[in-house]
């Protein structure tokens, strides 16, 4: 078995498997343990696959601005779906327009997703950027930035033009993975947790802030994905709603 396993086995069956910002870019040493993942995936794991988000460094996903690397990663989701599996995509602060891929590679794309779990349990997947509602400055920029203005704006522009934003959006986004693990912010953890408690989730899962960790906030649990980018690591999920960490080893 081509992983390292990182927390005890759980008795339940595997219900899914879900990555989180792997932040892929072009000649990425990252995207090679990418595809290796998949295969792992492909070969031996659930039906369901959970992407929570950041899949690319930036990401616009339109025909023009799409990169051949980024293209040939699509099509490999899309035999992974056309296979029978389930791929669900949550959007990152990292993503734009991917539910508008033609053809759709993901059975679900949006900022939240719930999983309905064997004891009758929910678990709520989100990417996580909207958890510290008290930064502000993020908070209004991601409201101008997904406005309806700003979508057709860019959505109209040459393909070559909406390729140099993509790349401008990375590098402006470059510095501020260390500030997503300064995260600790009880309150707006408490309130967000509510929230989620409120639609009947018991249970939850997220990325975004590239460190593995567990908490109880407002009595729902909550499992920060550990980031892909680093070693490998992804979640699996069982039918009770357990997650544990699993890694890929790199080869000798």
């Amino acid at each position: 078995m081509d992983v390292e396993q990182r927390s005890a086995n759980s008795a339940n069956s595997t219900v899914a498997w879900c990555v989180a910002d792997p932040h892929l870019r072009e000649d990425d040493q990252v995207l090679g343990l990418f595809y290796r993942f998949l295969e792992e995936f492909s070969s031996r794991g659930p039906e369901t696959l959970v992407v929570l988000g950041d899949l690319f460094a930036a990401w616009i996903a339109l025909p023009g601005a799409l990169a051949p690397y980024q293209r040939a990663l699509l099509d490999k989701f899309l035999e992974l779906r056309a296979s029978g599996r389930v791929l669900v995509f949550i959007v990152g602060n990292r993503d734009y327009f991917v539910e508008s891929l033609e053809p759709q590679p993901f059975n679900f794309v949006g900022e939240r997703w719930d999983m309905k779990l064997g004891n009758g349990a929910r678990l709520r997947f989100e990417h996580g950027d909207l958890i510290n509602a008290s930064d502000r400055n993020y908070q209004r920029w991601r409201l101008f930035s997904r406005s309806a203005a700003v979508s057709h704006a860019v959505a109209v522009l040459p393909g070559r033009l909406q390729a140099s934003l993509a790349k401008r959006i990375e590098k402006a986004l470059e510095p501020t993975n260390r500030s997503y693990k300064a995260y600790s912010p009880k309150p707006e953890l408490d309130r967000w947790a509510q929230s989620v408690q409120s639609d009947g989730c018991t249970a939850a899962v997220v990325g975004h802030f590239h460190e593995e960790r567990r908490v109880m906030a407002n009595g729902l649990s909550v499992h920060f994905a550990p980031q892909f980018r680093e070693r490998g690591p992804f979640l699996v999920v069982h039918s009770d709603g357990a997650t544990e960490s699993q890694e890929l080893v790199r080869p000798r």
